[in-house]
């Protein structure tokens, strides 16, 4: 289902500028972040959301993959582990 809506161009420092509703903005899989290439053709101008992975996503998959790992100490990091204290060393 394709949407068409009117909107205006404005002044936006020494550029024009767009705003997009938030209805065409999420039919076109664009949000806040959203890379988009810029294509002018004869009278008229195509914009399309550059595919890129987004960044709270992988956040969120990291933070799962780290919430499982479990570190693997060699023998010399229990060696260390092991040392009773010797100083002052607040444990």
């Amino acid at each position: 289902m394709n949407i068409s809506v009117k909107t205006r161009a404005a002044k936006w420092g020494n550029s024009i500028g767009v705003r997009l509703s938030a209805r065409v903005a999420a039919r076109a899989g664009i949000t806040e972040h959203t890379e988009i290439t810029v294509e002018a053709k004869e009278n008229s101008i195509v914009l399309s959301p550059i595919k890129t992975k987004n960044i709270r996503a992988t956040r969120r998959s990291l933070k799962t993959l780290l919430k499982n790992v479990r570190p693997r100490l060699t023998a010399e990091d229990k060696e260390w582990l092991d040392m009773k204290p010797v100083g002052r060393e607040a444990l």
